[in-house]
């Protein structure tokens, strides 16, 4: 039975611990460095889809907590899921400050820049302008989300695509570090062998050397005296 039940959680667990290693090593050259401060932590998991408040954090960076490893990222991850749309609405009325429905440039950009990697103003005033209607550089989202599930399901997936877009460059990233490190242990590899199959091919000319010498002394040797 226990197989069975870890058969049936593989593939997604695998999907996941493979996303949860491109995320670290956006951030680190190697799963095996440590997360050494709170703002690593943020980082990584930023990396990895998710948005954590101070309370997560504080969760799992204690006042004891020293360090955290690459297995101890995962569980964070498996414990704490992906920000969702949802996540996001809820973010947008958080920072509409004067609470007139609407989000600036400036006020959607503290979304935005949240998640993964941070997006350029020219970045963020290109999603404002894909969504709003009457050209005032804002966003209605108090509209979008009552009156227009179009636009809102529109914004919201345009928002969650940088997520996937920072996972997308994440794997990209993790594929190019794994390529250049087997590419340096192959060129490690081959400079160790070049002075040895120099040396070997300087001892085997020696030794042929040798041997003729000693074959010439001793067919010298076996000639009659006369």
């Amino acid at each position: 039975m226990s197989g069975k039940r870890q058969s049936v959680h593989t593939t997604d667990d695998r999907e996941m611990i493979l996303e949860c290693k491109a995320a670290y090593l956006s951030v680190f050259d190697d799963i095996k460095d440590e997360i050494d401060s709170k703002e690593k932590l943020v980082q990584v998991l930023q990396q990895a889809g998710r948005n954590p408040t101070t309370r997560t954090i504080s969760k799992y960076w204690k006042k004891s907590t020293e360090n955290l490893s690459f297995d101890e990222f995962v569980d964070i991850c498996r414990k704490e899921p992906p920000t969702s749309k949802d996540d996001l609405m809820k973010a947008f009325r958080k920072i509409d400050l004067n609470g007139d429905g609407f989000l600036s440039v400036e006020e959607l950009m503290k979304v935005l820049t949240t998640k993964g990697e941070k997006m350029s103003r020219s970045e963020v005033e290109k999603m404002i302008k894909e969504v709003d209607e009457d050209g005032n550089g804002k966003l209605d989202y108090g509209e979008v989300i009552e009156d227009d599930h179009f636009f809102y399901n529109k914004f919201c997936n345009m928002v969650m695509s940088t997520t996937e877009e920072c996972k997308r460059k994440s794997l990209k990233m993790m594929e190019r570090k794994e390529r250049k490190k087997e590419k340096a242990e192959k060129e490690a590899i081959m400079a160790f062998q070049s002075p040895l199959t120099s040396v070997n091919a300087e001892s085997t000319t020696e030794s042929t050397t040798k041997m003729g010498s000693t074959a010439s002394v001793r067919s010298q040797l076996a000639e009659p005296k006369h």
